[in-house]
């Protein structure tokens, strides 16, 4: 039976390469073939059989078919199908004959044959580029990280709105030692706590230090140093306004105001919400992709100023809310405080990765030594109290004020008693001498503290985020491969406008194509490959590669 020779060659020049890095999808066979007709070709008609992989005889010069890199053809007696092959080589025969070695590309041949299944997918381009959508790890170099925008929250905690506490046994109003357990916003005071505006008072002489010192001079001079327990600042913040009551001592000189604290509240007084809305833009560059807007390349830090940092991943807040941090107070010495994320990682308050408030300072005061000595021990008191009123700057609590003034502390002396009734007597003499010479008593320690009188006490949020630099280099990465996935998938072949990129691991193939066809094909996305979408921009990166349905 003889055959009519009725093959159909065409030699092109084709943008596809033989490393099947990139490669074309066509959504038809039939705009495939009207694709590959388009390109410049030479065209080959009544040629007998065409073998696959095999060698094409072409009537022409070797110099002219150098330019060449493609082939498509068609054995129309016996079937439609068009095969597509690159050419490998070319060798010159004669002048008027050169051969073309081809290798079937086998993506274009088989690309409508292929089954995808479900593989292991190591990066690929999403379907869904929501922010906090595709957070696996990619280990990508981010330089050193700066600071894009920052929220200071300072208002109810620093200098300029803080109370000198004073916890004292003593009740100047009312003339009368306290005594009993007063609970204060989750504290629990043994003493009456006194507030002190930490300012320099009005114009009619009343508030702030003024008022303070005026304080502990009268309990000085009425009850003695030893009522005084501490006293120590605390942000205005800490206290609940609605339980505050002034008292006005009444005084014809030297008077003075105080404000006191009505108990009652167990749990720690929640001071406020401070609302931190999401990094969803950069200033100075504009990202393609989402996942720039996630750890590690943009987050949230807090600090608390004394050396207290966290980090906050914005995808880790409930999604669809503004992250926000509650504020608890509780007052105390050196004050409590403690800054908890809301609805972060799961978890309404998520106590875990709070954040505490830096401590507040406490200081020292001072007291008449001789006057509390008279005023409570008088000459017939025993040595041996005389040797504690001696120690008792040792024994105070340590505390804060808005003026310190420094002093010697004197330690408590170990005095040898005498037995006869002259050796007490000149004892007693010689003790209310050397009290009458004594410096003044040093109550407590100065732990003045230069962040709180620099006004910094409070939290600093700060917007995290890469160099521009590292961002581009970052975003370009992600433009052209994807994000890392890991997934077990079936690999997204199309889903962008332009272009997807899909690596795999032994990716699962299934389809009516010759075993070695298929293999060649698993190899290809197991290297790694993006598959073009559109013959216009093919290798075109500038071009957006949105998510189309």
């Amino acid at each position: 039976m003889n055959i009519t020779p009725d093959t159909n060659i065409r030699i092109m020049k084709c943008p596809l390469k033989l490393d099947n890095k990139n490669q074309i999808t066509f959504s038809t066979a039939s705009a495939q073939e009207t694709y590959f007709k388009s390109l410049p070709y030479l065209e080959v008609d009544g040629s007998y059989y065409q073998r696959k992989d095999g060698s094409i005889y072409y009537p022409d010069n070797f110099d002219d078919l150098l330019q060449y890199n493609y082939v498509m053809y068609q054995n129309e007696n016996y079937s439609n199908k068009w095969f597509y092959a690159f050419i490998t080589d070319i060798e010159y025969i004669s002048d008027n004959c050169t051969r073309l070695e081809i290798a079937t590309d086998v993506f274009q041949t088989w690309q409508f044959d292929i089954q995808y299944k479900s593989s292991f997918v190591v990066r690929e381009h999403t379907n869904d580029d929501t922010i906090g959508k595709n957070l696996v790890e990619e280990g990508l170099d981010t330089g050193e990280l700066i600071v894009g925008t920052t929220i200071e929250d300072y208002s109810g905690y620093n200098i300029t709105s803080a109370w000198a506490c004073v916890l004292c046994d003593y009740d100047p109003k009312e003339n009368i030692q306290y005594s009993g357990i007063l609970p204060i916003s989750g504290s629990t005071f043994g003493s009456k706590i006194y507030l002190f505006t930490y300012d320099n008072g009005d114009t009619q002489g009343y508030g702030g230090i003024r008022d303070l010192n005026r304080f502990i001079s009268y309990v000085n001079s009425n009850k003695g140093a030893d009522n005084i327990k501490a006293i120590f600042m605390l942000p205005n913040a800490a206290v609940d306004s609605t339980k505050l009551q002034t008292v006005d001592m009444g005084l014809s000189s030297n008077n003075f105001k105080y404000n006191t604290v009505r108990g009652g509240s167990t749990g720690a007084y929640l001071y406020g919400t401070q609302p931190v809305p999401r990094s969803t833009s950069y200033t100075d560059y504009t990202p393609k992709n989402n996942k720039c807007f996630v750890y590690p390349y943009a987050f949230l830090r807090v600090s608390n100023n004394v050396g207290n940092v966290l980090d906050y991943r914005w995808e880790d807040f409930a999604a669809g809310t503004v992250p926000s941090f509650k504020q608890y107070l509780t007052p105390c010495v050196g004050c409590s405080g403690m800054l908890v994320p809301q609805n972060y990682k799961g978890i309404t308050e998520n106590v875990d990765e709070s954040l505490p408030l830096g401590k507040y300072p406490v200081t020292s005061w001072s007291a008449d030594a001789y006057t509390n000595w008279l005023t409570q021990n008088a000459v017939n008191r025993p040595l041996s109290f005389v040797n504690s009123l001696i120690g008792l700057g040792g024994t105070a609590a340590s505390t804060a004020t808005a003026t310190p003034k420094t002093g010697n502390t004197i330690g408590s002396g170990i005095l040898q008693a005498e037995t006869s009734m002259a050796s007490t007597i000149s004892q007693d003499i010689g003790n209310m001498h050397s009290a009458s010479l004594a410096p003044n008593i040093t109550q407590g320690t100065n732990n003045g503290d230069v962040l709180f009188a620099a006004g910094g006490n409070g939290f600093l949020f700060q917007y995290m985020r890469v160099k521009t630099e590292y961002l581009k280099i970052i975003d370009n990465y992600f433009t052209m491969f994807g994000y890392k996935t890991n997934l077990l998938k079936v690999p997204n072949i199309t889903g962008r406008s332009n272009w997807n990129y899909v690596e795999t691991r032994n990716i699962n193939l299934l389809g009516n194509i010759p075993n070695q066809d298929l293999e060649t094909i698993k190899n290809m996305f197991n290297s790694g490959i993006t598959l073009w979408h559109t013959t216009t921009y093919f290798l075109d990166y500038s071009q957006t590669n949105s998510i189309v349905s």
